[in-house]
């Protein structure tokens, strides 16, 4: 699911979901190599634990880089190859 990040602490971001709900992202479930955050960023989050005194626990949902960006992967692999065409043509002018 998609939450907004109410507030960034010492111990993780608080992320709010479900119009309602907010719940604890630690930083220890946040890929090292992640982007810095900021309190209004949407991330994608999922319900770990919730426990008996109402805190809920989130993980991190990390896409997958192919999925995400791979129809412009291939857009560009086609136009580099079409280009790289062109240019030896060119080059036998």
């Amino acid at each position: 699911m998609i939450g907004k990040i109410k507030s960034i602490s010492k111990f993780g971001l608080f992320v709010l979901f479900s119009d309602s709900k907010t719940g604890l992202l630690r930083w220890s479930n946040i890929p090292k190599r992640q982007i810095k955050f900021k309190a209004g960023d949407l991330i994608e989050v999922e319900v770990l634990k919730e426990r008996e005194d109402g805190k809920i626990e989130l993980s991190f949902i990390e896409k997958d880089f192919k999925e995400t960006f791979g129809s412009f992967l291939e857009e560009t692999e086609d136009r580099l190859r079409d280009l790289s065409t062109k240019n030896g043509n060119l080059k036998r002018l």
